[in-house]
């Protein structure tokens, strides 16, 4: 196994999580496309490059293609929906007048109690020594 330190590790009740200060970090606009088949799911994620105008195309560059197999794709797609439940009110609260009506609409067919389970799913076990606290 790798080496690891407290700076870079991240440890909960399931996993070991290591390398993040070095893996890149890539800003998508979204996802163009979404290929699903019995032996995986490949997604283009892109940005946009031209906005495009009146009359003009959007231009998008793709900047990742995301591979993986069925069940880790239903899986990120669960802990995406659990994550946003979860954090429901923080996300009406922080966004634009804009999104509300739509991110309510989202919540709303959610059911009740998914999403429960994150906190304790995201439990951290430290080894760390607490700080002293302040006085």
């Amino acid at each position: 196994m790798a080496k690891l330190n407290e700076f870079d590790s991240f440890e909960t009740n399931e996993y070991v999580l290591f390398n993040r200060a070095n893996a890149p970090e890539i800003y998508v606009d979204g996802m163009t496309n979404i290929m699903l088949g019995y032996q995986g799911v490949k997604m283009s994620m892109h940005s946009v490059v031209d906005s495009g105008g009146e009359g003009t195309k959007e231009v998008r560059k793709v900047v990742a293609t995301l591979t993986m197999d069925i069940a880790t794709a239903i899986d990120i797609a669960f802990d995406i929906l659990e994550s946003c439940k979860y954090a429901e009110d923080g996300l009406m609260n922080g966004v634009s007048t804009v999104v509300p009506a739509r991110l309510k609409a989202f919540f709303d067919k959610i059911p009740e109690g998914f999403g429960a389970d994150m906190e304790a799913k995201n439990t951290v076990k430290s080894s760390a020594k607490p700080k002293a606290k302040k006085q």
